[in-house]
């Protein structure tokens, strides 16, 4: 098992005795986190909610809160009423999580029923997004810059591996010499698969 599926209980706290020798260290307390992102609750930590800190932007997908604490069939009404609008699929994940950490794509009422009535914590419901490709940028801003900057952009895909009709997958990737072809489109690229057994992972170089 890597360490993006554990639970984040035997994770985050690992950060504790780092944080605190900062603290120390500058001389200042634990709340110094959150002024990174003074917007975002906890700075935008992992346990801030997610709704909280989306709200304050002008464009976003649409999507609505759905409560832990409503009654029952409060929940299915709202979550039915988003579904009719927007149509199916969805996308469904807690308001406060990471890591894609219980992020579920729902096709139809009957899973959405089940996911509302097994409902433990506040969940966002947000229209799917059928874009092509996704990125991840990182942007920031200094106190008393009137525009901030954007550092760096990363695109996300998912590769496709094609075998050489000899070997299984395993063999191909434990194999960190190994040349495949990767689809992309109607492209073909040649890489490098390279195995990482301390993540418990395998990645293209």
């Amino acid at each position: 098992m890597s360490w993006q599926d554990r639970s984040p209980l035997l994770i985050y706290p690992l950060l504790i005795p780092h944080i605190a020798s900062l603290c120390i260290r500058y001389k200042t307390t634990p709340a110094i986190i959150a002024k990174a992102n003074p917007l975002f609750p906890f700075g935008g930590l992992p346990f801030a909610s997610k709704h909280q800190m989306i709200k304050n932007f002008k464009k976003v997908i649409p999507y609505t809160i759905i409560r832990a604490s409503s009654p029952e069939y409060k929940r299915l009404s709202r979550a039915r009423r988003f579904a009719s609008k927007y149509k199916y699929p969805i996308i469904l994940k807690p308001d406060t999580g990471h890591r894609g950490v219980d992020i579920r794509l729902l096709k139809n009422q009957k899973e959405l029923d089940s996911a509302i009535l097994d409902q433990r914590w506040d969940y966002i419901i947000q229209e799917y997004n059928d874009y092509p490709e996704e990125f991840g940028i990182f942007y920031y801003r200094e106190p008393g810059m009137r525009a901030g900057k954007i550092i760096s952009i990363t695109r996300k895909e998912i590769p496709i591996l094609e075998g050489d009709g000899k070997r299984t997958i395993k063999e191909i990737i434990e194999n960190s010499n190994a040349i495949v072809p990767v689809k992309q489109g109607s492209a073909l690229l040649e890489v490098e698969i390279v195995a990482n057994q301390l993540r418990g992972k395998y990645w293209l170089k």
